[in-house]
């Protein structure tokens, strides 16, 4: 019986085999962290834009028709009044049958910071008279255009365009991975204000 162990070039194969073993390993982590983050940030997106729209939809369908600033639409803002109930009589109608109307509401990014949080451009935000509360966040950044047509614009985070009677809402949410690529999300939303 011999003691002699491994010889050099058995020592080497060994280990050339151990590092392509390790390496492979190690790139498949590689891949499966990559597309974890990639999942990540396409439900955060999507979800930021839903959790907006979860709000918006039903205090824009109460909006009165003859308060939206039909004018500046389409555009990246939206000012309206909705039906409230301001006599307390359970109904957002007066006694004399009319409907009552609450203080202006807009809807836009939280340009000039009106949550007061530091972050501005990359917010949605609703703003009444003493209220605002944040509807998203991660918005895509783009400046909306002065001469702006039915189309979104590629890179707007919030954009409205009238549709018949309607108003049809986009919300684009984008997110980075480490490596530097870009996913973005868009959701649209067709919304018909009742009064």
């Amino acid at each position: 019986m011999s003691n002699r162990g491994f010889t050099l070039l058995e020592l080497m194969v060994a280990v050339a085999i151990l590092t392509m073993v390790m390496g492979t390993i190690f790139a498949i982590g590689i891949g499966f962290a990559n597309a974890a983050e990639v999942q990540e940030i396409k439900i955060t997106t999507t979800d930021e834009a839903r959790r907006a729209f979860l709000f918006l939809t039903p205090i824009l369908r109460q909006a009165s028709r003859e308060t939206i600033n039909w004018d500046e639409i389409p555009g990246d803002s939206i000012t309206f009044r909705a039906a409230t109930d301001v006599s307390g009589n359970g109904f957002a109608v007066d006694e004399n049958g009319e409907i009552e109307l609450g203080p202006p509401i807009t809807i836009q990014r939280d340009i000039d910071d009106a949550y007061e949080d530091g972050i501005t451009m990359s917010q949605l935000v609703l703003i009444t008279s003493d209220d605002v509360r944040v509807l998203a966040n991660d918005l895509q950044q783009g400046d909306a255009p002065n001469d702006a047509d039915d189309e979104i614009p590629d890179d707007v985070g919030f954009w409205i365009a009238r549709r018949g009677n309607g108003l049809e809402v986009t919300i684009r949410t984008e997110r980075q991975t480490r490596r530097g690529h870009v996913f973005t999300t868009t959701i649209t939303e067709f919304i018909l204000p009742r009064n």
